[in-house]
């Protein structure tokens, strides 16, 4: 094989790599971008079954998002949720449109939350940024106990009620008073929901109990 033929040989490997290098930049890339677009899909479409089944509950209720979603941002109206990222042209919005019966209202705006609540109140659905705690607090959404120590936490209409103690330095969890769970496991253990996780919302507030551990006085 002579120079000149070896050096085009070389000059097109190069050329290759090159391009390989490029194609591949710009797959991941565009991946990441969808990716970022079918998150934006779902939870548009995630958030509108919530408020359909928020409409369908009598009383108010108010629910979670189960996601973390600080990288986005959401407008709620009477007939459409959007959501977006900081920056981006109205163009790439997914906007979802629904609904509402007569005399019912929705509305809200939150921007880069790390998680979004709807909630219910008479005949209006209010989007907006769920309440967090600062540490070793004992969660609000927990409010008081019973005479016996025990907190009910309801997560909403489409999760079960999860009880709450806090025994001997550390709490415990349990979906019926009969069986309980330390915050270290995820997992019921016994009953007739053996083997079950609790919803996304519960296993927010257990990870937070049994990261923090927040005292109760008088304890």
């Amino acid at each position: 094989m002579n120079k000149k033929a070896a050096s085009v040989i070389m000059i097109t490997f190069e050329i290759l790599v090159v391009l390989l290098v490029v194609y591949m930049t710009v797959s991941i890339g565009k991946a990441y971008g969808e990716s970022d677009q079918v998150t934006k899909i779902n939870a548009a479409e995630e958030l509108r079954m919530m408020i359909d089944t928020l409409v369908a509950v009598p009383g108010d209720a108010i629910v979670s998002y189960p996601q973390e979603v600080s990288k986005f941002s959401f407008i709620l109206t009477r007939g459409s949720i959007s959501v977006f990222k900081k920056g981006e042209e109205e163009n790439v919005w997914i906007v979802t449109t629904f609904f509402l019966p007569e005399n019912y209202d929705a509305q809200g705006t939150v921007l880069e939350a790390n998680y979004v609540c709807l909630e219910k109140l008479n005949k209006k659905i209010i989007l907006k940024k769920c309440m967090e705690v600062a540490d070793n607090k004992v969660p609000p959404q927990l409010g008081s106990p019973d005479d016996t120590g025990i907190y009910t936490y309801d997560a909403g209409v489409l999760a079960t009620p999860l009880y709450y103690r806090y025994q001997d330095k550390s709490w415990e969890w349990s979906p019926d008073k009969s069986y309980w769970m330390s915050v270290n496991t995820m997992v019921v253990t016994g009953g007739k929901f053996d083997k079950q996780k609790p919803a996304q919302e519960n296993i927010k507030l257990i990870r937070y109990l049994q990261k923090y551990n927040p005292p109760i006085e008088n304890e």
